[in-house]
């Protein structure tokens, strides 16, 4: 839904692609309704290939003008990723879109730790409960240990927020050491409405709370992104 959001945001001046890293356990063509023909997997297995065409020739698109390329759903060609690999397809799709938005799913091995190396932003998504909590503050330490990503490139937002939630903003962000930088409201109704039917929340309801909410959020995004860029010139 946030590259749904940066694509309407931006129209057609931008071009926006999406990816599922979250190995064997993706779900954006259901999340979007549509049977990939391919996946990274394929990428892999044929690295020889990767140029711009190749490239494009194996992106699937949604109706939205959204690009998106999913994770394996068998073992196929994830055993062959490495990090140089991964790191050449990123590059390449960096010449080829405006925004690349990736998610890495939850695990920290050689590959996802070099998306996250390369990533110009990173949102680590967290609820108001005590273990999400710890574990985000175990995993901004690790951040830290590593060297990478900076601090001033990691972005905490919260999921399903709600203002009576038990434990306050104010707590979250004392417990983890570092400032919420966005929260999503909790719609459950209208996210698993959306989800069900492999659609977007704008294309679901364009004027609900979460889904003006997101697209909020892709606003500021690029706000701040366009002040990173003019201050690097």
């Amino acid at each position: 839904n946030f590259a749904a959001s940066l694509l309407e945001l931006q129209g057609a001046r931008k071009s926006v692609a999406l990816i599922d890293m979250n190995l064997l356990f993706g779900d954006i063509p259901l999340f979007l309704d549509i049977e990939a023909v391919f996946n990274w997997g394929e990428v892999v297995r044929n690295i020889s290939r990767l140029d711009s065409t190749y490239l494009m020739s194996i992106l699937s698109k949604h109706s939205s003008g959204l690009y998106f390329l999913p994770s394996p759903t068998q073992l196929d060609g994830v055993n062959l990723a490495s990090p140089e690999i991964i790191q050449k397809l990123l590059h390449l799709m960096q010449k080829n879109f405006d925004y690349i938005v990736i998610d890495s799913g939850q695990s920290l091995d050689e590959v996802s730790l070099k998306v996250l190396e390369l990533s110009d932003t990173v949102f680590v998504n967290a609820i108001l409960s005590l273990p999400c909590l710890v574990n985000v503050k175990r995993l901004l330490d690790n951040f830290q240990r590593l060297g990478y990503p900076s601090d001033e490139h990691v972005r905490v937002i919260v999921n399903r927020y709600h203002h009576k939630s038990l434990i306050s903003l104010k707590e979250a962000e004392k417990g983890i050491g570092k400032r919420i930088y966005w929260q999503v409201p909790n719609d459950f109704q209208t996210t698993i409405s959306a989800i069900n039917q492999g659609k977007t929340l704008a294309a679901i309801s364009a004027k609900a709370e979460i889904t003006q909410n997101f697209n909020e959020l892709a606003s500021k995004f690029c706000q701040q992104s366009q002040t990173q860029k003019e201050k690097k010139s």
